[in-house]
């Protein structure tokens, strides 16, 4: 890749990325109404001009204090070994883009 193509890909992505900021806090400030559209109207389903929307019905747990109790334990056995070297840090390299 010449230093050209590879300019071109960073504009490329820098602009992608700030489409897909602005997507995301669109999306986030219609959905509620859609759901709330459709819950009212009992509509799982929907069919349109733009495309399918479907009420998707995912099961959240809450556990009982014993399990709760039980994640802080671990979390609380993590920290010790991260602390004592029990604990291997692995290095991952993720490209991480901020607009100036």
């Amino acid at each position: 890749m010449t230093n050209e193509e590879f300019k071109a890909t960073l504009a490329a992505y820098a602009e992608a990325k700030k489409t897909e900021a602005e997507a995301k806090k669109i999306i986030e400030e219609l959905a509620p109404k859609i759901k709330e559209k459709m819950l009212n109207e009992s509509i799982d389903k929907m069919e349109s001009d733009f495309g399918n929307f479907t009420l998707k019905y995912v099961p959240v747990w809450k556990y009982s204090d014993v399990v709760v109790e039980a994640e802080k334990a671990v979390d609380e056995l993590k920290q010790e070994e991260k602390a004592n070297g029990k604990a291997t840090n692995i290095i991952r390299n993720d490209l991480v883009f901020k607009k100036i």
